[in-house]
């Protein structure tokens, strides 16, 4: 949950939750994925939302633009699986 992308001073506002929830989101990962959670689903979408359109005016992430667009439109899709199979 730390890296370059968002400075600690916007993280919290831009994903409407903190790091350490973010992170906690991480860790059950991919669990998550097909469930639904309220705290998940806004910061699986923020966090995607933001990497693709955030900051304005600075580098975007050409080399994952198109994974990060197809892994929000699956997110958004509500298609996931209410469990993952093996």
């Amino acid at each position: 949950m730390h890296g370059p992308y968002f400075t600690d001073t916007e993280f919290s506002t831009l994903m409407a939750l903190t790091r350490e929830e973010m992170a906690a989101i991480s860790t059950a990962w991919p669990v998550l994925a097909h469930i639904r959670d309220a705290d998940a689903e806004a910061g699986v979408t923020n966090a995607l939302v933001h990497l693709l359109n955030y900051p304005h005016g600075q580098e975007k992430l050409p080399a994952w633009e198109e994974d990060i667009q197809d892994a929000l439109a699956w997110w958004q899709s509500g298609k996931r699986p209410e469990k993952r199979g093996d």
